[in-house]
């Protein structure tokens, strides 16, 4: 259901200028007639998020009222050169909800991160693995089960800190990104590993779903890059690695005999 001043941001969003002034009734030649109060009072005119002539209207194409004159029934909108357009409002059908591409991406980057949509997700990979198998070296792998679970935490850790900590250490590559290769886990150990791999990417997916949290903003410790780049990069490489997993316990026969391929 289109709402009535998504006109003016569709208008708007096509202007060239950064500056652009009209008369009250320009405006309603876009969006139909005003109301009694956007003549009488002044806040109708403000840059407010709970107003749906603002929301919906000029700052959906990231214009803000600049000034206005209600004596003279003028005003004069200002391009917000700070917007995106993730923060246009779109409707979700069927149901015709509003949600924001802002929270529309948020949600799809979360559920990448916990659930992988198309790629089997980590609590599957490691679902009933044999406590027998955790320290077993797959034919032609370098590396252990165990090796390859706590890569996947160590990476994604290191991507948390990344994200949250101005004191950011780089780690050495590969070298502190894998166990030792002679290192062996424990039952309680490989448990260990499983349990801190959920805890930080629930951790990233709660930064990612809090729209107070940029994703364009830098991380502390480099400006060039941002929250959004780190969730797609550890994204990317859990959906690597989790696959990697699974046909390796394929390979070894460590799948239950209730597994589907």
């Amino acid at each position: 259901m289109a709402r009535k001043y998504e006109p003016l941001a569709n208008h708007l969003d096509v202007q060239s200028a950064t500056e652009l002034t009209m008369n009250f009734s320009e405006v309603a030649a876009v969006v139909g007639p005003l109301p009694p109060s956007a003549y009488k009072h002044q806040a109708w005119w403000s840059n407010s998020l709970s107003h749906p002539e603002a929301k919906d209207g000029w700052m959906a194409s990231g214009w803000e009222v600049a000034s206005f004159d209600l004596a003279r029934e003028v005003v004069t909108f200002r391009r917000n050169l700070n917007y995106t357009p993730w923060e246009r409002s779109v409707t979700l059908s069927p149901k015709g909800r509003p949600m924001s591409l802002n929270t529309s991406l948020r949600k799809q980057l979360a559920q990448n991160l916990r659930a992988g949509n198309a790629h089997l997700s980590f609590e599957d990979a490691v679902a009933q693995f044999p406590e027998a198998h955790i320290n077993t070296r797959p034919m032609n792998v370098d590396y252990t089960f165990w090796h390859l679970v706590e890569h996947l935490r160590l990476t994604q850790a290191d991507i948390l800190r990344y994200v949250t900590d101005p004191a950011y250490q780089e780690m050495a590559w590969p070298r502190d990104y894998w166990p030792a290769r002679d290192a062996e886990a424990s039952k309680a150990e490989w448990d260990a590993s499983v349990q801190g791999f959920l805890e930080d990417r629930e951790a990233l997916a709660a930064m990612v779903e809090d729209e107070g949290n940029d994703l364009l903003m830098p991380a502390p410790s480099h400006a060039e890059h941002t929250l959004l780049r780190e969730v797609l990069i550890i994204i990317d490489h859990n959906a690597y690695h989790v696959g990697e997993l699974a046909i390796l316990r394929q390979i070894a026969n460590t799948w239950g005999t209730e597994h589907e391929e």
